[in-house]
């Protein structure tokens, strides 16, 4: 038995490969053209019965006259069911063990006898109807499906050896599932889409499909009798028997040593001892249909009001199907839903310790689920420190309660950095002189919640594409999740106005900010930004368009404070291309001419000049005292970029400009570099050991492919990087329409001059985000929050505090 679980509520991922679209129009002309103008025969193939009889044979106009295709759950038969899930957990088996022994269900077994009799001996289809798929997790409804369909045919083919990481072998197909991790080098039918799929049969004796969610709009399931649509053919174009049953050339997928196969579309089985009648349309997903077939299945079809929790089984050699195209909700396009309940986080660990100030610095360990679509799977660590003033009151309070104060979350820069420690912060002192507790919570994969590194993913079974999956979960939507799991467990027992709390985002802390803005706003009271008004609606390739200007300008600057450091950049670039293109770094990895014109990166920052400057002037007197780079002036190279201790920096940063489907970053930033001819050093011309009086160009915040070469803990993730860079369906992070109809009050602080968010972009996000309040300056740049502090956070609060008439 063939079994594809169906979730009508996720967009399409942007296949490329559907091509069968049948005409009605086309498929008459051609029809009349052919009767006209040619001699067709008007006999059957050798074998083929004139008419097939039977319950088999149907149309839609008259069979829900004579039959009820709906069975409806009980009550009771709900409960058994619910017995049947909790027995099987008890068990310790994997899915794959599922059978009618393992989940029991003594009175509803012979009903389910009943309707598998009906499939083989019946009109070949029904629809159980009922199942309460919002009462299950994920798994559970797995156990359902698969416990149900066991009772009805025993046997079930193998397809899907593994779900969820663990033995499963159901032959599941989760069409939701298809649109969040197909690439589109990974061919798609139609049915992971929702665009329409004409009729069609599967592989398998039977059929089924569950539906754990619904559409807005659309999406109807439809059937046809195979019987009635061979009799109709065989009574009025007998000639396309004759072309159905002829061998038809069949694309095989994922077999290297055979690339086609041949076999008709159409064939009939005699009935035997052990086997009904048959006439079978064996045609697999993907694969062209005479347009005849699809419009007489058309005409003859019913449409089956497929509702979500319903189980619709066909008897797939006799019954083919089709679907509507439909239309989602906008708040079903997130792979988990906006409106999601998120669960509370496990507290693991609380400790406090009392730090000079005095602050009462408490360490917090939380559980959360790794995958939030899949909350009872497999979990990762958060990290976190909140940090309150301390004082020892005169009198003890008897019961030693205290009054719990507002907490502000601080969501730090990057992305792949952890929170600072509160001691060292310089939001702490004003926002514990202003009321708040402020918790630093390290971002997932980060810091101290359980860190991403090579070696780490290294434990991951299931290789480059299992790396990839864990690090898609990394990105801005997971990291928002995660905090409202922790504001759960942070503030149980509260009420619902006492337990929102304060977000502050510095840089792309702004980014998970606006994310926090479009999928959780009820759990907010108010949103800080610094530089961080993110690019919503804008590309990975028209962010790095807007960046590369803005990096020229501070070239300019740049070599106009050290315009000697024009022939010292060249000195050095020389000396790497001697070498061979490469000098070995005391920490490992490589120094080439490409790598040392990244240090810009800091370009953007208070003192980046003059840090870049350092770092050059080491490396120019090493080479005219010694000839060579010592290990001194290369180590202070090496703390310019740390990609080695925070990898998703580098191997997630375009992929925090992708919002939802078919926006691929495609290493947009070396794209454009590219496109532009902006860096000579990017080819491999001789122009970068030339004495010209030009001086070579650094770039800023950039991410290039190259990085996957010449770092130690980065090279064994190219491959992955590329995958990463190719993946066309992310999940969407921003939601417009939220926002625009925001009532969060948000507080931002943006730099006219920032080299690394876009000013106009961070105009047009603050556009459209509803009520939300600016203040800006061209006399500090991103780091103004460490290098000004005192000015920024009062301006900040300024608007919150203050009022403008």
């Amino acid at each position: 038995m063939s079994i594809a679980a169906v979730v009508t509520n996720l967009p399409p991922p942007g296949q490329p490969d559907i091509q069968y679209a049948p005409s009605f129009e086309k498929w008459q002309a051609r029809a009349s053209s052919r009767l006209k103008n040619e001699n067709l025969t008007k006999t059957l193939p050798d074998g083929f019965p004139t008419e097939l009889k039977g319950n088999l044979v149907w149309d839609g106009d008259s069979v829900a006259e004579s039959y009820d295709w709906v069975y409806r759950l009980s009550a009771d038969e709900l409960r058994e069911i619910d017995t049947a899930v909790a027995h099987f957990k008890t068990l310790g088996k994997p899915l794959a063990e599922i059978s009618a022994e393992t989940f029991p269900l003594p009175n509803l077994h012979a009903k389910l006898r009943g309707l598998s009799d009906e499939l083989h001996s019946g009109h070949g289809f029904f629809v159980i109807r009922g199942v309460e798929v919002d009462k299950h997790t994920r798994e559970e409804n797995v156990m359902i499906y698969t416990g149900l369909s066991a009772h009805i045919a025993a046997q079930r083919g193998r397809q899907d050896q593994w779900f969820d990481g663990k033995p499963a072998d159901v032959v599941l197909t989760h069409v939701k599932d298809l649109s969040r991790s197909n690439i589109s080098k990974s061919i798609g039918s139609p049915a992971y889409t929702t665009d329409k799929q004409v009729f069609h049969t599967d592989s398998g004796a039977i059929v089924a499909l569950f539906a754990l969610e619904s559409a807005v709009e659309g999406g109807a399931s439809k059937l046809a009798s195979t019987w009635r649509v061979y009799n109709e053919i065989a009574r009025t174009r007998p000639d396309l028997i004759h072309t159905l049953s002829q061998d038809w050339d069949v694309e095989v997928f994922d077999n290297p040593n055979k690339k086609y196969t041949t076999r008709p579309l159409l064939y009939y089985q005699q009935a035997t001892d052990s086997t009904p009648e048959r006439v079978i349309l064996q045609y697999a997903r993907r694969y062209f249909a005479l347009d005849t077939l699809h419009f007489l299945g058309d005409k003859f079809s019913i449409s089956t009001d497929f509702q979500k929790g319903d189980i619709q089984y066909i008897n797939n050699t006799a019954i083919f199907h089709a679907r509507d195209a439909f239309v989602d909700s906008a708040d079903k396009h997130w792979g988990v839903s906006a409106a999601q309940t998120i669960p509370t986080a496990e507290i693991v660990s609380s400790k406090s310790h009392i730090l000079p100030g005095p602050l009462r610095v408490t360490e917090l360990t939380f559980r959360v689920p790794l995958d939030y679509d899949d909350p009872e799977g497999e979990t990762i660590t958060l990290f976190g420190r909140s940090v309150t003033s301390h004082s020892v009151p005169i009198v003890q309070s008897d019961d030693g309660d205290q009054e719990a104060l507002p907490y502000v979350v601080y969501l730090e820069g990057g992305p792949g950095f952890g929170a600072p420690e509160p001691q060292n912060a310089p939001l702490t002192s004003t926002a514990l002189e202003r009321g708040y507790q402020v918790l630093y919570l390290d971002h997932r994969g980060t810091g101290h919640s359980t860190p991403v590194s090579t070696r780490m993913l290294d434990t991951l079974s299931g290789g480059e594409d299992a790396k990839v999956k864990y690090l898609r979960l990394m990105r801005q939507d997971n990291t928002v999740r995660d905090c409202e799991a922790v504001r759960k467990a942070l503030t149980k027992g509260l009420s619902e106005n006492e337990a929102k709390w304060s977000i502050f985002g510095q840089s792309y802390g702004g980014f998970v900010s606006i994310s926090y803005l479009s999928l959780h706003p009820e759990g907010l009271r108010e949103v800080f930004l610094t530089g961080g008004l993110a690019p919503v609606g804008k590309s990975a390739q028209q962010v790095y368009e807007s960046l590369y200007p803005r990096v020229m300008k501070r070239n300019e600057a740049y070599y106009k404070k050290f315009p000697e450091d024009i022939q010292n950049v060249r000195q050095i670039a020389r000396h790497i291309q001697e070498q061979g293109g490469s000098v070995a770094l005391p920490a490992g990895g490589s120094l080439t001419v490409p790598r040392l014109m990244t240090i810009g990166i800091d370009f953007g920052g208070s003192g980046g000049f003059d840090s870049a400057h350092s770092t050059i002037m080491n490396m120019k007197i090493s080479l005219d005292q010694f000839g060579f780079l010592s290990r001194a002036s290369l180590t202070p190279m090496e703390r310019f970029t740390t990609f080695d201790d925070n990898i998703i920096y580098a191997i997630l940063h375009e992929a925090i400009y992708c919002d939802g489907p078919n926006d691929v970053s495609n290493w947009a930033s070396d794209r454009v570099a590219r496109q532009r001819n902006l860096f000579s050093w990017l080819s491999s011309n001789g122009s970068i050991t030339s004495n010209s009086s030009e001086p070579l160009l650094f770039a800023g915040e950039n991410i290039f492919p190259f990085f996957f070469d010449t770092y130690p803990e980065l090279i064994p993730l190219k491959g992955v990087a590329n995958k990463l860079a190719a993946v066309d369906d992310w999940t969407h992070i921003y939601d417009q329409e939220q926002l625009a109809k925001n009532e969060v009050p948000v507080y931002a602080a943006t730099y006219i001059n920032d080299l690394y968010v876009d000013y106009e972009y961070a105009k047009n996000t603050a556009n459209l985000i509803k009520g939300v309040k600016t203040w800006e300056t061209n006399a500090i740049i991103h780091s103004g929050l460490r290098t000004n502090t005192q000015e920024v956070l009062a301006a900040l609060f300024d608007l919150r505090d203050n009022v403008f008439d």
